[in-house]
């Protein structure tokens, strides 16, 4: 340990190398053998670091294990959203984004969620993993995990590498939602429709050391990406029978946000009054591309339909 302590901390194997190298250095006291199972406190104190987590693939049915994290807060959304949390599925990656008032909403997110995809791929939720948020964990969570059937694990504090894929999902969808928001032009009240509809295309796209899409392998039907569209083109909605009146337009002028429910149909925002309708038949400006007038500043505009439910799997 002297030499160690003498060459500022040198790494032991490097030590016993210098000892073959210069003069003065005894090589039988730089043995690495000799000091395997002890502890240099100076150097637990000044360089200790994380341990690398291994990385590995599962063959375990989907929804064994499931990753969860929030994100925010953000601006305001013109939902009333500030915050997201996502639910992401270790085996298939498949990914649940959805944005919420608050953090205290998470208990009430998973207890909606997370029996959702068993009725898609027949497997239910056995294991659930997070950071130490306090909302995952508040009185009524644990009885809730417990009825369920399902297993809890909390992240250490510090530890995002114990949590890795949930931690590194988020940024990867705020890189998304700032693009689209930045390509149509418009403020950041509109980043929760933007996160649906990157969350919905994510399902269905390709992954590193994957050639198959996450819905795909949850599902096992492969995605129809023939009816993917610019976010925030000029669109064309059809409006229903009886709000045609006379001479006036068939259709409502607005932008595209999203899309439907199960890839049915198009979310669409009428800058007029800030509501987002879930229209089937549509025309869109595939041309223009993202061209959308930032929407007035009047605070919160409600939207028509589930801005924020996270159906868009």
């Amino acid at each position: 340990m002297v030499w160690h302590r003498r060459f500022y901390y040198l790494g032991f194997k490097n030590l016993a190398k210098a000892a073959k190298i210069v003069r003065g250095l005894p090589p039988s006291e730089v043995v690495p053998d000799r000091v395997v199972g002890d502890i240099c406190h100076p150097c637990a104190q000044g360089k200790l670091t994380r341990a690398p987590h291994t990385a590995y693939t599962t063959t375990a049915p989907c929804m064994t294990l499931m990753h969860s994290d929030t994100s925010g807060p953000f601006t305001l959304s013109l939902g009333g959203a500030l915050v997201f949390v996502t639910l992401l599925d270790d085996k298939t990656k498949l990914l649940l984004a959805v944005p919420i008032e608050a953090q205290s909403r998470v208990g009430a997110v998973l207890r909606a969620k997370i029996p959702m995809p068993k009725r898609i791929c027949g497997d239910k939720a056995k294991l659930i993993r997070f950071s130490g948020t306090k909302e995952y964990v508040t009185r009524e969570m644990p009885d809730w995990y417990s009825s369920a059937g399902i297993d809890y694990e909390v992240t250490p504090p510090y530890s995002s590498q114990s949590n890795g894929a949930a931690e590194r999902v988020n940024p990867t969808l705020k890189e998304m939602v700032r693009s689209a928001l930045a390509d149509a032009g418009v403020g950041q009240e509109l980043w929760a429709e933007a996160l649906a509809a990157a969350v919905f295309v994510r399902n269905r796209s390709p992954h590193a050391g994957r050639d198959v899409k996450p819905w795909e392998v949850f599902t096992g039907e492969k995605p129809d990406k023939s009816g993917s569209r610019v976010w925030g083109s000029k669109a064309y909605a059809l409006l229903p029978d009886k709000q045609q009146l006379e001479m006036n337009a068939k259709t409502m002028k607005g932008f595209m946000v999203g899309y439907g429910a199960k890839s049915v149909g198009y979310r669409v925002m009428n800058l007029t009054d800030n509501t987002v309708v879930v229209r089937r038949y549509i025309a869109i400006d595939v041309t223009d591309g993202a061209a959308m007038t930032p929407p007035p500043p009047q605070g919160r505009a409600l939207a028509k339909g589930d801005e924020g439910t996270g159906r868009q799997a």
